[in-house]
């Protein structure tokens, strides 16, 4: 975007998410590069923000901030900035320009020389080596594979319904040319008339499709006309496409497509249709499609009952859930059947924040068991934002025990009834009921209350249940006291602080790959907490679901509780490592005990914790284990 690499891209978004002063050095450690190089970046970027109304501005002892002098400019920039790099696993490659130009190549000809590739760009064998690693990272997630065939070159290698996948995804990578008035490049097929007509036809059938979704059919229909003009026909192979015909809403999707396409085949028809209902969406409010028999509930309810074993916390077999998941896993063994699995889907989001994340690959553990198929990141990523809702509800229920107020007014029952609406309209999650007293009404003992609201000051009252006061209305601050104190947030500092300890702090350690890191760091926090084979549950937690969750941060955790209490440990590298899609310099790993409730809520506080990029980058400098706690702690307060 703008001709901003990886680097840039990540330390403008850290920027813009802090909306306040962030220190080289804390940059520096999340990004993966030196403060120097950093602060050379930073002044590039000041460059750079001058043309949409803003700039980067810097203090001494605090750091750099965005500074803003066109509020309008700037705040039209930051929207197509969020929208297109929102995840941090959606940022461009390092060397984006060239692996695009090749990824057009390869997508253009059928054979590419690396010699011609090497004289286009002015680039050495070294340079084009590491240029096609990415290729190949690249394409793995279309199921596609670099090929080379000796006295021809480099080639795709695959099925071509996937290379009009990569193709479509490939038709606008520059912003500037995806306005629905661009022209498409080799194309007869016009970009906004296809929206056009593919939004009536799903105001006429009733069938629903995401935005992202709804572009990504539209671009496939535009890359499916590209090649089989060029003379790549799809060539799907006959078991597909029988299956394809026998799929509920085919003929109401195929008569549609060929109204967008008249000259398409019926094999590419049949194509265009299988994508289509990958992608659709059922709403809870619609009747479940035609064709699914009691033995597919069957499966969905072992699937679910399998989960909730292993978490034990009661979070999955949730009434909501039970209503999503057989609506939602219906479209996600069809994406994964036939390879269509979403791929630009923001996966470290997806992991900040929430234990959504984690309940989401429990579900997705349980059903590589039960079908027999993995879920990529991609998938759980969805999984975890489809099941978001009702796993949060349901979280939030165990997490935080509903509270009984009660209210006494200096001015009466009347007086109270405005700090009642309010805690009604800011606060309803945490509540179970709110009663209005007088004050003589209170009793020293045995009242049925948690809580004790009023505004009369608290040593009128004599009371074996808190008292909170108010002084002014109920204000923002009083607010996000009162809320601490409905969360039980300093109690849960306390033992989400008792979790870690001295002999599980590792500083300065050495990390070959990821896997050599998680078994040695396993083994030796196994053999200190008399836990044999505890590294085999971290490495089946990162190679099922990933570990990496931004901001230069690592958190491996077992599935399902395996000791008394949590343990967590920590451990800062001394060098970066790359995880995944991301660098990585600080791990967390965490073995789950039979004490948590809900099951992933230190995880989760964990989570919340490290998008703080401050945060990260004071604990990669703890020189002890007093300082690393402290940290921990000053960032509970600030609003785990």
């Amino acid at each position: 975007m703008y001709g901003l690499d990886r680097r840039k891209v990540l330390i403008l978004k850290h920027l813009i998410d802090r909306n306040d002063y962030l220190s080289s050095e804390a940059l520096a450690s999340v990004i993966g590069a030196s403060s120097r190089t950093v602060r050379e970046d930073i002044k590039l970027l000041d460059l750079f923000l001058h043309n949409f109304g803003a700039g980067i501005t810097s203090r001494a002892g605090f750091g750099y901030a965005i500074e803003c002098f066109d509020f309008d400019e700037y705040w039209t920039f930051v929207q197509v900035f969020r929208e297109k790099y929102q995840d941090e696993s959606l940022l461009p490659p390092v060397n984006s320009e060239r692996v695009a130009y090749i990824l057009g190549a390869l997508l253009r000809q059928d054979y590419v020389r690396s010699a011609d590739l090497m004289d286009r760009m002015f680039v050495s064998q070294a340079t084009l080596s590491a240029d096609l690693c990415q290729v190949r990272s690249i394409l793995l997630p279309y199921h596609l594979e670099l090929g080379h065939r000796p006295g021809a070159g480099l080639f795709l290698q695959g099925e071509e319904r996937h290379k009009r996948i990569l193709l479509s995804d490939y038709l606008y990578a520059d912003e500037d040319d995806s306005s629905d008035d661009t022209p498409t490049p080799d194309s007869r097929l016009d970009n906004r008339e296809i929206r056009e007509k593919l939004a009536e036809g799903c105001r006429r059938t009733g069938i629903h499709v995401g935005m992202n979704s709804f572009n990504e059919i539209s671009d496939l229909v535009i890359a499916s006309s590209i090649r089989g003009r060029t003379g790549h026909p799809i060539g799907l192979p006959r078991m597909i496409l029988d299956e394809a015909r026998a799929l509920e809403d085919y003929g109401i999707l195929g008569e549609l497509l060929a109204g967008i396409w008249p000259e398409a085949s019926e094999e590419e028809l049949a194509g265009l249709v299988l994508y289509f209902l990958t992608r659709r969406v059922y709403s809870v409010d619609e009747p479940f499609p035609r064709g699914v028999d009691g033995g597919y509930f069957a499966q969905i309810s072992r699937i679910q009952a399998r989960a909730e074993a292993w978490a034990g916390d009661g979070v999955l077999s949730d009434r909501q859930i039970t209503a999503i998941l057989p609506l939602v896993l219906k479209c996600t063994r069809l994406r994964v059947r036939y390879g269509y699995e979403y791929r630009n889907v923001p996966k470290a989001y997806a992991k900040q924040r929430s234990s959504v994340y984690d309940y989401a690959a429990l579900i997705g553990r349980s059903v590589c068991q039960e079908w027999g198929i993995s879920l990529s990141d991609g998938e759980l990523a969805y999984l975890a934002n489809e099941l978001r809702s009702p796993l949060t509800q349901a979280i939030r229920t165990r997490l935080y025990p509903k509270q009984r107020v009660c209210i006494v007014s200096r001015w009466g029952k009347n007086g109270g009834l405005l700090y009642a609406q309010r805690l009604q309209d800011y606060y309803h999650s945490y509540l179970e009921s709110v009663c209005l007293k007088e004050f003589y009404e209170v009793q020293p003992q045995g009242n049925p209350f948690d809580i004790l609201l009023t505004d009369i000051p608290k040593v009128k009252f004599s009371v074996d249940i808190p008292v909170f006061q108010i002084k002014y209305g109920l204000s923002y601050r009083e607010g996000k006291h009162l809320r601490s104190l409905f969360s039980q947030k300093k109690d849960r500092c306390s033992i989400f602080c008792a979790r870690f300890s001295p002999e599980l702090f590792f500083r300065g350690e050495e990390a070959g790959s990821p896997a050599e890191f998680i078994h040695r760091l396993g083994s030796r926090m196994g053999e200190l907490l008399q836990l044999p084979e505890l590294e085999k549950h971290f490495c089946e937690q990162d190679c099922f679901a990933g570990a990496s969750r931004g901001n230069g941060v690592a958190i491996c955790h077992s599935f399902s509780p395996i000791c008394t209490e949590t343990r967590i440990a920590v451990a800062t590298l001394r060098r970066p490592m790359a995880w995944g899609e991301s660098m990585v310099s600080l791990v967390f790993l965490v073995a789950l005990g039979r004490d948590e409730q809900p099951l992933y809520s230190s995880v989760s506080s964990l989570a919340a914790l490290l998008t703080d990029v401050e945060l990260v980058g004071g604990l990669l400098r703890a020189k002890n284990f007093s300082a690393l706690l402290d940290l921990i702690r000053q960032g509970f307060d600030r609003g785990e």
